[in-house]
Order: structure tokens, then C-alpha cells, then sequence
């Protein structure tokens, strides 16, 4: 076996679909249940990995199994599993155990800084006329990097909302995540974000902090993680009359959370978080944070999502809700 895999070293990696289709390209990854293979005429494509036969390739890549185990080796997949060579050692896997694969980092050709990167670009525009004159619109980013020890989360969304004659009601979010890997379930990370609420009169929100995270869940189709920590917040709030009291100021809060990095339901893929945030000092204040999506594949590359955003606080300024909550109907590219 280990000879009849050795013979392709140097040539194309071929992946041979149930369908007797074949493609000849360059393996970069398995994730989220896509297999990604770089061609030389069709550019680069995704197919599910249920609909792979066979793989054929002469490099070596790391592969992570479900739980949580990774293999390093020469790489053969048949209809009877995947099979991982490392000198006279062979470990058969089933492949529908398999989580993630990448070509080792001494295989790689040109490994850089795009390879690792993944993420999506979301528009959108909504408007209403008749007994209001409502203008919408939204922006959303989001992006990913993982290397073999850490990873690192950015994302922004911006909904510009307006209305002739009333106040913005325009809001703004941003927030990056550093993940350092301690092993195969467990993490320590750093956050920080800024926000900015004209609905609830929130000029400018900062967080920074950091904290632990254990991965829960890791499997083909999921990914979900626990996150405990503590956060600097800073806050300042506008005040819509002069007489009123200004609201504000800095705190420090404990943070408990969960992270839904990726759940594939058929052909969409839905991504959530949710942050509880509690004060040390003052008056006994909650915050929780939701955000959520749903990416559903429309055609290549392009994508149409839906979002939804809930902010929750205990106590805000005077006369403003408690919930700020939305939801966001756009359309997207993902890279």
C-alpha cells in the first residue's frame, strides 16, 4: 500500500467522486465537510465529502479525527475508509470520523498567510415607504485564520438605518478573538471589541480580556466551544437632555459564554455566540450579547444569509429598552 502511494509523489492529487467524475488539482483542505481542491482550468472548487470515492496523492497530510486524534501520513481513500500511512504503521479511519484535513506543513508548497484565511462578505438594503420613509442597510465581515497552535477571529457589522425627520438609529459592532491551543479540547484566548448602539444611546463600548475555553463538541459537521473569563469594559452613553444624569464609565465584568463555530444542516452552515457579562463594582448589572447566522449556498462562491443580533441590559439609561434585538436579510460572497 505504502508503495502504491508513494508512485503518485509528484503528481497532481486525484479525487475520484461517486459519480465516476474525476478532478486532478491540488488538495488544500478538508473542512467543514467541504473537500477544497485547487485545479488548474476551473480554478478552485468545493465537494461535499460524502461524495468522494477516492483520493490519490503522493503528499503527506495531517489528519484530525473526531475525537479529537490527529494522524500524520500518506493519505489513501477508498469506499473501505481512509487510510493514514506513517512508515510501516497503517491506521484506517472511517470517513465520516474525519473532522479536518491539511497538507503537512512540509508538503505545502506555498504555505502563506491566504491559505489559512476563510471568511464572507455580506450586503444588504431594505426600504418602506407609504406611512414612513424607512431607508436600511447593512454590512457584514468575517474572517478566520487558524495555524496549528492558535487562531484568530475577526468579525463587523454595521446597520445603517435611517428615517427623514427622526434621529439615527444606526449601530455598529466589532470584535477579534485570539485562540491559543493547549491541547486538542483546550484553549486560553483574548478578546476585544468595540460597540456603538444609537437605539440605546451608546456612543462607544470597549472590551478587553481573556479568559479559558474547552472545546465541547468537534466533529465533521460541528464545532462548539464553552468560554469562561473576565473583561475591562469601558462605556460612554449620551444623554438626550441636558438635566440628565451621564451615564458611564469603566468596570470590570466576569464573562461566561458559548461559541457555535459552524453546524452544517444539509447545505447550510449556521454560526452563533452568546456572551453573559456581570459587573464587580457598583450595582448589580447583566449584559448578554447574541449574535447568529445562517449561510445557505446560492451559486460558487456566492451566498445568501440571515442574521439575527439581540443586546440585552439590566439597566440602561432612561427610557431606553432593556432588548435591542434584529434581523438581517444580505447577500454574500465567502472566500
Amino acid at each position: 500500500m505504502v508503495a502504491a502511494v508513494a508512485a503518485f509523489e509528484g503528481r497532481p492529487d486525484t479525487v475520484i467522486l461517486k459519480n465516476a467524475d474525476r478532478i486532478s488539482g491540488e488538495v488544500l483542505k478538508l473542512e467543514n465537510n467541504k473537500l477544497v481542491i485547487k485545479t488548474e482550468y476551473a480554478g478552485t472548487i468545493q465537494v461535499d465529502w460524502s461524495a468522494v470515492e477516492r483520493l490519490q496523492s503522493g503528499k503527506r497530510f495531517r489528519v484530525e479525527v473526531e475525537n479529537q486524534r490527529q494522524l500524520t501520513g500518506l493519505v489513501a481513500v477508498s469506499p473501505r475508509g481512509v487510510n493514514v500511512i506513517s512508515g510501516d504503521d497503517v491506521v484506517s479511519v472511517d470517513p465520516l470520523r474525519v473532522v479536518a484535513m491539511a497538507p503537512a506543513p512540509e508538503s505545502r508548497p506555498e504555505p502563506g498567510f491566504w491559505r489559512a484565511l476563510e471568511g464572507s462578505v455580506d450586503v444588504g438594503y431594505s426600504l418602506a415607504r407609504g406611512n414612513s420613509r424607512l431607508n436600511q442597510s447593512s454590512l457584514g465581515v468575517r474572517a478566520q485564520y487558524r495555524a496549528p497552535a492558535w487562531r484568530a477571529q475577526a468579525d463587523a457589522s454595521s446597520l445603517f438605518s435611517r428615517q427623514p425627520g427622526s434621529p439615527s438609529t444606526s449601530r455598529h459592532a466589532g470584535s477579534l478573538r485570539l485562540d491559543r491551543f493547549l491541547g486538542t479540547e483546550t484553549f486560553v484566548f483574548a478578546l476585544s471589541s468595540l460597540e456603538r448602539d444609537e437605539r440605546q444611546l451608546l456612543d462607544l463600548r470597549t472590551n478587553l480580556g481573556g479568559g479559558f475555553g474547552w472545546k465541547v463538541v468537534r466533529s465533521p459537521r460541528t464545532e462548539l466551544s464553552l468560554l469562561g473569563g473576565a473583561t475591562f469594559v469601558n462605556e460612554d452613553f449620551r444623554r438626550r437632555a441636558p438635566e440628565e444624569l451621564a451615564r458611564g464609565g469603566s468596570s470590570g465584568e466576569s464573562l461566561v459564554g458559548y461559541s457555535l463555530e459552524r453546524a452544517v444542516v444539509g447545505r447550510a452552515v449556521l454560526t452563533s455566540k452568546a456572551s453573559a457579562f456581570r459587573n464587580f463594582f457598583g450595582p448589580a448589572r447583566y449584559r448578554i450579547t447574541f449574535d447568529s447566522g445562517l449561510r445557505v449556498p446560492v451559486a460558487g462562491p456566492f451566498s445568501w444569509s440571515l442574521r439575527l443580533f439581540d443586546r440585552f441590559d439590566s439597566r440602561p439609561p432612561e427610557r431606553v429598552v432593556r432588548n435591542d434585538y434584529g434581523v438581517i436579510s444580505s447577500f454574500g460572497v465567502a472566500f
